[in-house]
């Protein structure tokens, strides 16, 4: 697995989500996933999650392909989504614009610049 780091891997990631589900300006689709456990009895309700289990999150970022550029895995489950993302080095690296994302452009037949996005995965399956 490797990340992106230069505006041309990005471009490529981004012109195959176009391609391939005809989404645009897309560099991702990030997602989480709890992995659940059986925690250590010291640790109480560090890691009890919503779903009444105790779990650590697997936060991961994939292409148009669902092929992986991105995991961290490892916050307890009892942190939120949002709390997972802001904790991750993905957050810290888009923060810092250390991953050189490419420059904003306009949608197809638009004149009016848009930024990058990552997008949410979702699935047809019932959870």
């Amino acid at each position: 697995m490797i990340t992106p780091t230069t505006a041309a891997e990005w471009l490529n990631i981004s012109r195959d989500f176009e391609t391939t589900w005809n989404v645009s300006n897309v560099i991702g689709a990030l997602d989480g996933k709890h992995i659940v456990f059986r925690a250590p009895r010291a640790e109480g309700s560090t890691y009890f999650n919503y779903k009444s289990t105790h779990s650590i999150v697997l936060l991961a970022l994939v292409d148009a392909n669902y092929n992986f550029i991105y995991v961290d895995v490892g916050v307890n489950g009892r942190v939120s989504d949002g709390g997972v993302y802001r904790q991750s080095s993905l957050a810290k690296a888009l923060a810092q614009n250390s991953l050189n994302i490419p420059e904003d452009k306009c949608l197809p037949q638009r004149q009016m610049l848009v930024l990058k996005v990552i997008t949410e995965i979702k699935s047809s399956k019932k959870k």
